[in-house]
Order: C-alpha cells, then sequence, then structure tokens
C-alpha cells in the first residue's frame, strides 16, 4: 500500500488577508507499506511488515509585519521501520507476542533572516542546521486469559529502548538514551447469566519525542529576535499513566457501552509558536513551530455508546462524550522562551466540552450493494487568542459549535471488485479549531473531499 501528496496554500484569516500576509507551505509526503500474514495453523497467525514514510515540509514568509523578521524552515524526514508478530489460540488463552523497529532520520534547515523593511537589525542570519537521527527498539507481550466463564484478564508488557543523536554545529554532538518498560492491565467479568459486563483497563505508557533541535545562536550576538533568556534542550520522552473504567449491558436488544477515563501525561510533549521575543511578541512566522514539554497535562472524561439492533439491513448508532484537556506548570524542555510557569491548570488547543457522533450503515445483500452516513457535532474549541492580543476575540472565549455530516456508497462486483464513492464534509462547511495561541497557531477544518475507491479481493 502506497500514497502521495502535494503542496498546498496556507489559508489566511481576514485579517491575515488585509495587511498582505502571503504564507506558503510546499509539502510532500508519501509513504509505503508492506505486509504479510500467514496462517500456520487454525490457532496459530504470524505477521510481518515494513514500511518507509517520506515527508518534506518548507515554510516560506513572503510578506508579513515589517517591523519582524523573517523566517523559514526546511524540514526533510525519512523514516523506517518493521515488525513481526506471533498469536497463538489455546483453550483458556490468546498469547501475543512481537517485536519493532523503527529509524529515523531528519534534515531540518532553519533560518531567521533579517527584514530590510525593519527597524529591527540582525547582526547577521540565524541558522539552524542540525542532522538527527533516532533509532527505536521494541518488544512486546500479552495474554487474553480467560480466568473463568465469567471474568477475563488482560495482561501484557512492552520494552522500549530508544536512542537519538544531535550534530551540532558550534559544539559536540548531543547522545541521549532512554528505556522503558510498560505494564498493561485489563478485565472484563460478566455479571450473573446476563450479558452485562464490568470491564476496566489501566497502562503505563512511553511516548518517544519529536526529534528536532533549534540551535540558538551563542551569546556574542548583541541584537537578535531572542534574548539571554531563551534557551533549548532536546524534547524529552511523555510518560502517561491512564485507566478506563465501564459498564457493558443491552436493553431490549440495543447495546449500550459507557465508561470513563482519566489520563495523567508527564513531560506533556506539545509545540510552540515562533514569536520575536526580543518586540512585543509578535509571530515571525505563525506556521513555524518548535517541540517542547510542558510539566504535565490531563484528560479525562465520560462516553456513552448506544447501538440499535439490525433492521433490514440497516445499523444506527450514537455516541457521546463529555471531554476535558487540560495542563499546568510551564515548559521544561524543548524551546523555552523564559516564560513563568502557570500555577493552574488551563485548556488544551484540543479541549472540547460535548461532541456527538451519529452513524447508519445500510447494506443489501442481494445487490451486494452498501451505504453509510456519519454526523459528527463539536460544541467548539478554545480560541486561544488571548495570549496574543490580550483578550479572546470571542465571547467566553471558545469558538462556535460546528457539524460536518459524510456519507459514502459502494458496490461489489463479479465477487472480486470494490468500487466506493466517500464524500466527506458534504456541506462543506469549514470552521475555525483555533485562532492562534503560542502553543497552537491558526487551524481550520478540511473542507469537501470527495474520493474514489476501487479495491480488488484475491
Amino acid at each position: 500500500m502506497g500514497a502521495f501528496r502535494s503542496d498546498f496554500q496556507v489559508p489566511n484569516t481576514l485579517d491575515q488577508q488585509g495587511f498582505g500576509r502571503d504564507y506558503i507551505q510546499f509539502e510532500r509526503d508519501q509513504f509505503q507499506n508492506l505486509q504479510w500474514t500467514r496462517v500456520v495453523s487454525p490457532s496459530k497467525l504470524m505477521t510481518t511488515g515494513l514500511y518507509h514514510h517520506f515527508t518534506k515540509v518548507e515554510t516560506d514568509g513572503r510578506v508579513d509585519e515589517s517591523s519582524n523578521p523573517l523566517a523559514s524552515d526546511n524540514r526533510r524526514a525519512n523514516y523506517y521501520g518493521g515488525k513481526a508478530d506471533f498469536s497463538d489460540r489455546t483453550t483458556r488463552h490468546l498469547i501475543k507476542i512481537g517485536g519493532e523497529f523503527y529509524a529515523g532520520l531528519l534534515r531540518d534547515d532553519f533560518a531567521v533572516l533579517p527584514n530590510p523593511t525593519s527597524s529591527v537589525r540582525l547582526d547577521e542570519a540565524i541558522v539552524s542546521r542540525v542532522p538527527s537521527r533516532a533509532f527505536e527498539e521494541s518488544v512486546y507481550a500479552q495474554d487474553q486469559f480467560d480466568v473463568t466463564d465469567r471474568l477475563t484478564l488482560n495482561l501484557g508488557a512492552r520494552l522500549d529502548f530508544f536512542q537519538v543523536r544531535y550534530d551540532l554545529r558550534t559544539r559536540p554532538g548531543i547522545n541521549n538514551e532512554y528505556g522503558f518498560m510498560s505494564p498493561r492491565i485489563g478485565f472484563a467479568y460478566r455479571l450473573g447469566r446476563s450479558d452485562t459486563s464490568l470491564f476496566g483497563n489501566f497502562a503505563y505508557l512511553f511516548l518517544p519525542p519529536p526529534i528536532e533541535f533549534f540551535e540558538l545562536p551563542n551569546a556574542s550576538f548583541s541584537s537578535g529576535p531572542f534574548p539571554a533568556e531563551v534557551s533549548f534542550t532536546p524534547v524529552k520522552p511523555e510518560k502517561d499513566i491512564q485507566y478506563d473504567i465501564g459498564l457493558k449491558f443491552s436493553i431490549h436488544r440495543f447495546r449500550v457501552r459507557v465508561n470513563q477515563w482519566f489520563k495523567r501525561q508527564n513531560r506533556f510533549l506539545d509545540h510552540l509558536q515562533l514569536a520575536s521575543l526580543s518586540g512585543g511578541g509578535e509571530l515571525i512566522n505563525p506556521n513555524i513551530f518548535l517541540p517542547v514539554n510542558l510539566d504535565r497535562a490531563r484528560t479525562y472524561g465520560v462516553e456513552s455508546f448506544v447501538e440499535a439492533p439490525t433492521y433490514r439491513g440497516l445499523r444506527v448508532f450514537v455516541n457521546y462524550s463529555l471531554n476535558y484537556a487540560e495542563a499546568v506548570g510551564g515548559v521544561i524542555g524543548g524551546f523555552n522562551d523564559g516564560s513563568q510557569p502557570e500555577r493552574s491548570y488551563f485548556f488544551l488547543d484540543h479541549d472540547q466540552r460535548h461532541q456527538i457522533y451519529v452513524g447508519a450503515d445500510y447494506r443489501l445483500e442481494k445487490l451486494q450493494a452498501f451505504a453509510n452516513a456519519t454526523y459528527a457535532f463539536g460544541s467548539g474549541f478554545p480560541d486561544a487568542s488571548d495570549s496574543l492580543f490580550g483578550k479572546c476575540v470571542t465571547r467566553e472565549c471558545r469558538l462556535a459549535a460546528h457539524s460536518v455530516l459524510s456519507v459514502s456508497f459502494g458496490k461489489v462486483f463479479a465477487r472480486h471488485v470494490e468500487a466506493k464513492l466517500e464524500i466527506e464534509n458534504i456541506t462543506n462547511s469549514v470552521y475555525a479549531i483555533n485562532l492562534g495561541s503560542e502553543f497552537n497557531g491558526s487551524h481550520v477544518s478540511p473542507p469537501r473531499l470527495v474520493t474514489l475507491r476501487l479495491g480488488y479481493r484475491f
């Protein structure tokens, strides 16, 4: 399997269009996956796979505020990897073991250039060109154990080794190595003779960091966009503790699931938008971000799911979730602008209080045809504009609610050829995901997307 996509123009807000901002982001992205699966026996399955992913992003600022320096970023990355796993089903156990390897090669050319029309002068252009290499090896094992007819346990562990090297120009290279054991445990218990089940899961997880490195100028610069308190240290891995617990049951053939979850994220991985810190905090290039570790974050909420019984080929479901996503503290790794840490929790860019998904799937077996539709509602993300403009540009610092409707149709021909037409965001309603902050920038939702898929079944 493979895919390829090319350049796109970064959209402006009305205010940005008014003063002539013209940012272009050239992008090339492609990947190739190769997977082989073998059924060793009715109870044994073996799967192996290889993959390669290449991405290139060049962000170029053509016109912006005349008082700001100009910044550009040219990033090229290759990712290589492979994995293999083996599963075996016995009377009471479903055992799975496997391993994975990964290599990432990054070349990030970052520059802050003098603006000829600016009153702020740089001693010289600031250029950061730090090749980075990362390697990760992982092994894991898990067992689904049917202890009794009512109780099932899921036990597992994953061991990760992560190494990264930064080849700096002005001082010796940096090598960082991390090792982490991730335990996981889960259970499902059927209550009485009914199909009601109580379930829960707990995990301690490891998230490898991005490998970008921004090499700041030395202290000899008498003028420039970065004051002395600004620093950059390699971003560290994030470590998460999470759990979820819930109940599954049926009422008159309607399947219902209710659960509650919580995740604590230590050294939370985020990104910081590049600003001109020697002036009034103006953005040098609003489309360039540098990785950071925040002290900690948390996400938590409740979710409910209801699925109606199938009626003449029609299946309908509804999913609702109440969510919170918050962080506290300051930057403890990555690009540190010297700002004071937040002493109380603040909302993250993906904090959205209410989400609703409604789906319908219809299958006409006689004609081997199918159709489905999904409706998604969100109550609105934080606009985050107060961190840049001093006050929120929307009421209560929340963007408006939004809805998206998508449909798809398909049919199987001659038992082997499947054709499918997908229309995402059929009404072409584009909405703001956020309006900009030092941590997330400005983003809008994708417009209508029409996709035609052809597949052949062997």
